[in-house]
């Protein structure tokens, strides 16, 4: 769970720097916590399309080789849109991310 949260707040800040209008004083409103959201609201951020912290892990090469295991399925050709699917079909989906990320 740990990497999980470190992983999170790496892509923050990349999200933050991106957005040239946000000061560095702004950050800490950034930072990823699980004190301002319930674990329900947190596990569907995460794992959403929206959040695109599922499209930023696969592309910065932050999850082990995965589609390996999956690849007898009928599954999209991007690896983005199999682990979103993956994920929504998992009982515990951060779980299953935390043990999928490298």
């Amino acid at each position: 769970m740990q990497k999980l949260i470190e992983l999170l707040n790496e892509y923050r800040r990349e999200k933050v720097n991106k957005q040239s209008w946000i000061t560095e004083w702004h950050y800490n409103a950034f930072t990823f916590s699980l004190d301002n959201i319930s674990w329900q609201q947190a596990e569907l951020l995460i794992i959403s399309k929206q959040y695109w912290f599922i499209k930023w892990l696969v592309e910065n090469d932050k999850i082990e080789k995965w589609s390996l295991f999956y690849n007898t399925w009928d599954l999209p050709d991007d690896d983005v849109s199999k682990l979103l699917m993956l994920l929504s079909i998992q009982d515990e989906p951060i779980r299953f991310l935390c043990e999928i990320i490298k």
